[in-house]
């Protein structure tokens, strides 16, 4: 009886094929346009992202919240942090008035985003602008950090320094303004704990924000801060004592 041919041959083709199919297959993984991100960007309200240019891993595009151009992000993917299963990507956020940047990283249910740098006070006025405040000055970032799980903030870490100066509002219907020192706010920002705002030099707090339950924040005015914007809180109540405090459901 004839011996049947050796299979070796086949069989090596066919690793051969599977390998070419890998190595295509992370080709294009590795080469895959950063336009993918602007899509993905797209899912969350409010976001997105055009101009991209590069790879979902080393790219760049313009940032916008609300139709409103926030800058030039870039960002780079950092492969150590495949070793730590959270991996993550550095990145930049610059425009006139703002220049950012630290690191984001991403797991399922899970997202840590980490910021240094400084900003004009007119970034911080759009979203200010609903409750009628106006701000000059800039503001510094140091080591913020900001934990989410679930669609919903867990933790908030760091310090923004803001340089003071006039601050418009609305009170009784009319518009008021007033001199503020340089300020300074001290985030330890969770269920339980409160993050507090301070005039330098001062240990008297001057605004408190806390997480509550069900995606709500509280925050509230101390008597010193009344008479900081020349509307002194009546009463014998200590400078510290929280004397307003409103809530709003942020998520």
């Amino acid at each position: 009886m004839a011996a049947s041919p050796p299979e070796k041959p086949a069989r090596s083709w066919r690793v051969l094929e599977v390998l070419g199919v890998l190595a295509f297959l992370i080709f294009c993984i590795l080469l895959a346009p950063a336009g993918l991100l602007g899509r993905a960007a797209e899912q969350v309200p409010g976001l997105s992202l055009v101009q991209t240019r590069g790879t979902v891993w080393s790219g760049e595009g313009r940032l916008l919240l609300q139709g409103q151009d926030q800058g030039r992000i870039a960002w780079s993917f950092q492969p150590s942090t495949l070793l730590q299963l959270f991996p993550g990507c550095s990145w930049s956020l610059s425009a006139d008035d703002l220049q950012l940047a630290g690191t984001l990283n991403l797991a399922p249910g899970r997202l840590s985003v980490a910021a240094d740098g400084s900003l004009d006070a007119a970034v911080v006025n759009f979203w200010l602008a609903p409750y009628n405040l106006h701000l000059d000055g800039d503001f510094q970032v140091d080591a913020l950090r900001v934990d989410m799980g679930d669609n919903r903030p867990l933790n908030i870490q760091g310090a923004v320094r803001w340089s003071g100066g006039a601050v418009r509002y609305v009170l009784s219907r009319r518009s008021r303004t007033a001199q503020l020192p340089p300020l300074a706010a001290r985030l330890g920002l969770d269920e339980g704990q409160a993050a507090k705002v301070f005039a330098e030099g001062s240990d008297i707090p001057l605004l408190e924000a806390r997480l509550l339950e069900g995606g709500f924040v509280k925050i509230g005015l101390t008597k010193r801060l009344t008479q900081l914007v020349n509307e002194p809180w009546p009463g014998t109540s200590a400078d510290d004592e929280l004397v307003v405090a409103v809530e709003e459901q942020l998520f």
